[in-house]
């Protein structure tokens, strides 16, 4: 507020002499801003720059002149003079103007201050300032109103509500109205808009909040995390602790394996080697790559495409592969498993192989499989040898004990017929050699057919019907022959030999422990193969490794001629027996020449001379 003018003085517009005082204040300040650049800018100040200077001392002259001018008072009446130019200039005003009187009411509001509230100027005039603040705005504004805030500087923000029920906010200073000017007795208010900055404020303050918010949780979430990381990480280096200590442990253990034990890349380099593995490969891991590279190109293509292989199968492979040793220098047979292991992804990591040198083993198979190669062509010759013996000790008995037999039948049977008529003690002796010598014919000629059926001559089903005919004699036990496939006359006498003998063994068996009633014999011919099948419906074999050596011979003789023979017996059932032989054979090893009797054939004396037996002991009976 401006002070009272002075007593004694002349009347005066005090309100010119302030709008005079205000201008050489502000051409003070302008003038003496423009000085300072100018000597800043020049180094030698020039004529300019003194007038400046000049103007300056008036302005501060001018100044002291009329510093003892009182000051203005506002008016209390808007009739005052001046009054209506201060309104203009408050209406102008590019901040709020808000007059209040002693109670608080609306005198005058310039245009802002009705922008701000949203109502006309004349709507606020009568109405008190505290309709339009917030709830918690009217301590502030009575402590801008307080008597000496003015003096004190103090502003305050002030929450105001419009006439649209919005909230505004505005900084907020006041001074006493001079009733000197023509202004009422009240306070007027200077308010400076700050809605936008507020709301700024609020909304930064708002992300503030949030954003501090969101770092505490965040601040807790990876607290939590990194206290989940470091047990996930001490979990992990335990694991990775006990995983190397595993990883030793396995390699010690795959360092003492006396089996070799190599890991394999996707591309089947060689990454790992024991030490057996290196034995077996002859040099060690940092060479054994390089020496795969000499290797032949198909056997390195032999290994690549099994390890592929095992890729593909995604499962555990076994195969025999043969390894250069490069220590010994030869290739060595070994048995390889293929384990392959993948990524997670589904992609090849790496194989697991274990190797087993079986060259030791395969030459101990190789030699025992030589062995009984040799063992069955030794016994397909004893067999042979032993069928020629058969042949030449039958004709031998026909040629000699026969003969001798038939001639001294002949002789006794003369003596018989003379002494037939009359009844003496000579004549009954003569009558009992004869009855004898018959009994020895015929038992040479059973000696001869066990020896050697002269019915082998006529073929292996005129045989076969012969022997089971000699059978059903012996035994009362039915017996059917079924034959496909022809008569077989042109067989081996190897396989008709062999054919024989395991049918004469089956019925043996059969009649010393089948106790059966029927026996049925199936003969096959076939154009490769030649099968006999032999079948009883007695009691079966009971014990499964019969110890007798009939079985067992009639397993050698077929595998010494590249057969089989197979049986099946259950008790109380019968047995079956099954022979099946290559119908052509290869050429037997040279062995003892076969006796060549009579007409060149082998044993036709024998077949003869059993026929001729035979017959002749059939005419002595009959004489």
């Amino acid at each position: 507020m401006f002070s009272p003018q002075r007593q004694g003085g002349d009347s005066v517009d005090r309100t010119a002499l302030w709008w005079l005082r205000t201008w050489a204040l502000g051409a003070l300040f302008l003038a003496t801003v423009e000085g300072a650049m100018l000597l800043k800018a020049s180094e030698a100040p020039g004529p300019a720059a003194l007038s400046i200077l000049t103007v300056t001392a008036s302005g501060v002259l001018a100044l002291l002149l009329f510093r003892d001018v009182p000051r203005l008072s506002l008016p209390r009446a808007p009739r005052a003079p001046g009054a209506h130019a201060l309104y203009a200039l408050m209406a102008t005003a590019h901040e709020g103007l808000w007059l209040l009187d002693a109670s608080g009411a609306t005198v005058f509001a310039n245009a802002r201050l009705a922008a701000m509230l949203g109502l006309d100027e004349s709507r606020l005039r009568g109405r008190c300032a505290t309709d339009f603040l917030a709830e918690n705005s009217a301590d502030d504004l009575a402590t801008v109103l307080a008597p000496g805030a003015f003096r004190s500087g103090i502003a305050r923000d002030l929450c105001y509500r419009r006439a649209d029920g919005q909230l505004g906010w505005a900084i907020v200073s006041g001074r006493p109205a001079d009733a000197g000017l023509g202004l009422p007795e009240g306070t007027l208010l200077l308010l400076t808009d700050i809605t936008e900055r507020k709301k700024a404020e609020l909304a930064l303050a708002a992300l503030k909040a949030d954003l501090e918010t969101r770092i505490r949780l965040r601040t807790a979430d990876l607290t939590r995390a990194n206290e989940q990381l470091r047990t996930e990480m001490g979990v992990r280096l335990e694991a990775e602790l006990a995983k190397a200590e595993s990883d030793l442990r396995l390699h010690e253990i795959m360092s003492t394996l006396p089996i070799a034990l190599f890991l394999k890349d996707p591309t089947s380099r060689i990454t790992m080697m024991n030490a057996a593995c290196e034995e077996a490969f002859g040099v060690p891991l940092e060479h054994a790559n390089a020496v795969d590279q000499r290797l032949p190109p198909g056997l390195r293509g032999r290994y690549l495409q099994a390890d592929q292989r095992a890729f593909r199968q995604r499962g555990l492979v076994t195969s025999e592969e043969p390894i250069w040793n490069h220590t010994r220098e030869e290739f060595r047979r070994h048995v390889t498993y293929k384990k392959p292991v993948f990524h997670p992804d589904g992609s090849p990591a790496y194989l697991i192989c274990l190797s087993v040198d079986i060259e030791e083993r395969k030459r101990t198979e190789e030699a025992l499989a030589s062995s009984l190669a040799q063992l069955r062509q030794l016994t397909g010759h004893l067999e042979t040898i032993k069928d020629e013996e058969r042949r030449r000790i039958a004709s031998l008995i026909h040629d000699d004990l026969g003969q001798n037999l038939l001639a001294l039948k002949l002789e006794v049977g003369q003596l018989h017929i003379r002494t037939a008529h009359h009844p003496t003690a000579f004549a009954r002796r003569v009558a009992g050699a004869v009855t004898t010598i018959d009994a020895s014919l015929r038992a040479v000629r059973s000696i001869i057919n066990d020896l050697h059926p002269s019915t082998l001559e006529l073929g292996l089903v005129a045989a076969l019907e012969w022997l089971l005919g000699r059978f059903r004699m012996r035994s009362d036990v039915a017996t059917t022959l079924n034959v496909s496939g022809g008569e077989g006359e042109d067989l081996d006498r190897r396989i008709t030999s062999a054919i024989f003998r395991a049918v004469e063994e089956s019925l043996n068996n059969v009649q010393q422990h089948a106790a059966a009633r029927n026996v049925r014999v199936r003969l096959n011919i076939y154009h490769f193969m030649v099968g006999v099948t032999v079948e009883d419906d007695g009691s079966g074999i009971r014990d499964k490794h019969p110890r007798g050596f009939g079985l067992r011979g009639i397993h050698e003789r077929a595998r010494a001629l590249n057969g089989w023979v197979k049986v099946d017996s259950t008790p109380g059932v019968g047995t079956r027996l099954r022979m099946m032989l290559p119908r052509v054979l290869p050429v037997p090893d040279a062995g003892p020449e076969a006796e060549v009797v009579e007409d060149g054939r082998p044993g036709a004396g024998a077949s003869a001379a059993s026929a001729s037996l035979c017959g002749a002991g059939a005419a002595a009976a009959s004489r």
